[in-house]
């Protein structure tokens, strides 16, 4: 009795550790552009939005995703807003973005 006892208590400090774990990953992916050059993608400030558009290269960017890029030696963060991918090449893409910290 005592056994099957703590094999439950320790089965939901388990799930309950596995709960925790899973709320605190981040529910986006991080794509780092910081490596490729300004002249491989295109990125344009939408000034009555107050965001970004941007058309670049690479497969598995989705909505709410993170994109790093370096510009003038400082380095930003942009959330993906909406993303569409072209038909050929497959992995074009052109996204909206908006900034975060």
């Amino acid at each position: 009795m005592i056994q099957r006892s703590k094999k439950k208590s320790f089965g939901k400090l388990l799930n309950g550790l596995n709960a925790f774990v899973r709320r605190s990953q981040p529910s986006y992916n991080l794509h780092d552009y910081t490596h490729h050059q300004p002249s491989e993608y295109a990125l344009e400030f939408i000034a009555e939005d107050s965001k970004y558009h941007m058309t670049g290269q690479g497969m598995g960017i989705c909505q709410g995703d993170r994109i790093l890029l370096c510009q003038d030696g400082q380095t930003t963060r942009y959330q993906v807003q909406a993303i569409e991918y072209y038909a050929s090449p497959a992995d074009l893409w052109t996204a909206l973005l908006i900034k975060v910290r």
